[in-house]
């Protein structure tokens, strides 16, 4: 019977895969928090390709905490645009402000703290200071709780809320005395690069040995997947309102689905309601103007 992976047999193999194996991030260059704070909240639903050049041109215009902290939300949002996800903009920039009115333009080494700040969930706050203070705080997030649930060979679906509590357990079970940010970054790189959602690349794990997954033939299958949602059709019409050379944009509420950003001005189209009749509604209802309204006006 294959033992089960302990700290002390995981924790030396994993770093030394992650010394050899890591790839070569802007964020890594050093332990700086602000620039580690960055980078994580740009990766969180965003592939590493992806952020590397927002990450550069976000450091670019505002290199230090305060610099962000003194720029509009706009001049924020122009740089994030493309990103998606643009709460994740407004959180950074509430909290950089805070911690410069409170902190001293500091990020504290104190996850009861920082945990209180815009966007600080358990993992951002985890991942920012085990990297930048080495803090023994563990980490989990999609890369790692997969490796976890195959090498412990956990079915369960990891957003399940038992799942999820055990998984953390585990991950801060496993943490080392040293090194504890190289460390759960390792767990996130070898979910990325070779414990992958499909054809894992066992052979290039140093791992696998106690993988119970693999000893299973089973890493395919675990965790246990969610059906993808269905889709929800919507029909909607929006209005161009032209006048000397210039649009017309309104802005969504602070709430919801793409909040506080500018839009033409548009309805979901009731049941049986052509387009015109919906872009006569704009025009009346939400805009309250006269306007002809037409598909090339």
């Amino acid at each position: 019977m294959a033992h089960k992976p302990t700290s002390r047999w995981l924790v030396p193999r994993l770093l030394a895969w992650f010394d050899q194996h890591q790839r070569d991030l802007p964020w890594r260059h050093d332990r700086d928090p602000y620039r580690i704070w960055v980078s994580e909240v740009m990766l969180q639903q965003t592939q590493v390709a992806t952020v590397i050049p927002y990450f550069e041109r976000f450091l670019r215009a505002f290199p230090t905490l305060t610099d962000l902290a003194r720029a509009t939300e706009h001049d924020v949002l122009i740089l994030w645009e493309g990103l998606g996800y643009y709460r994740r903009a407004r959180d950074l920039h509430r909290a950089a402000r805070e911690l410069v009115a409170s902190h001293g333009g500091q990020v504290p080494n104190d996850p009861d703290v920082l945990g209180k700040l815009p966007g600080f969930g358990r993992y951002t706050c985890n991942a920012v200071l085990s990297q930048a203070f080495d803090r023994r705080l563990p980490i989990l997030e999609a890369n790692s709780q997969r490796l976890l649930s195959r090498l412990f060979g956990r079915e369960a679906h990891p957003q399940e809320a038992s799942a999820r509590r055990w998984l953390w357990d585990a991950a801060k079970a496993l943490l080392p005395a040293k090194r504890v940010g190289a460390f759960n970054q390792a767990l996130m790189e070898l979910g990325a690069l070779v414990c992958t959602p499909t054809d894992p690349q066992c052979e290039q794990c140093p791992l696998a040995g106690r993988c119970a997954a693999r000893l299973q033939g089973r890493q395919e299958e675990i965790p246990a997947r969610k059906a993808a949602p269905a889709p929800t059709q919507v029909r909607e019409a929006a209005v161009v309102v032209r006048r000397a050379g210039r649009v017309l944009l309104a802005q969504r509420p602070e709430r919801g689905r793409w909040a506080a950003m500018w839009e033409f001005p548009h309805v979901e189209l009731r049941t049986g309601e052509t387009e015109e009749d919906g872009a006569n509604r704009v025009v009346v209802e939400l805009m309250g103007m006269q306007a002809v309204v037409g598909r090339n006006c």
